[in-house]
């Protein structure tokens, strides 16, 4: 794209500039098919508990008042996006935050949602 392909409205200082630092249209789909993890509620609240704690399936379906097998759904679609992973202690799984750059984007969103 160029500054010829856009109407001249004045709303930019610099376009080229401003046109050589927007993201590419498949970075906005990677965090856009990312963020879909926070749209629902349930996902939300799991990962708010994992900002703050490892946690067993058991206790995260009691603290967010769903059922195991909706914890356990919802942890296996965040597991699957490379966001939490799980710890087996005994007969125990625990989930945590993965270290991923993806997993660090969005707690760094949750850390935001704490200060509204």
């Amino acid at each position: 794209m160029t500054t010829k392909d856009l109407h001249q409205h004045n709303s930019f200082k610099n376009i080229d500039e401003f046109i050589k630092s927007m993201p590419s249209k498949k970075t906005f789909d990677k965090r856009g098919d990312l963020m879909r993890n926070l749209s629902d509620g349930n996902r939300l609240a799991i990962l708010w508990i994992l900002l703050h704690s490892t946690e067993c399936v058991y206790n995260i379906a009691k603290l967010c008042n769903i059922s195991s097998q909706l914890a356990s759904s919802n942890l296996k679609t965040l597991k699957m996006a490379g966001i939490i992973v799980p710890e087996r202690h005994g007969k125990e799984v625990y989930y945590h935050f993965s270290d991923t750059e993806d997993a660090k984007f969005l707690k760094s969103i949750l850390e935001q949602l704490e200060k509204i």
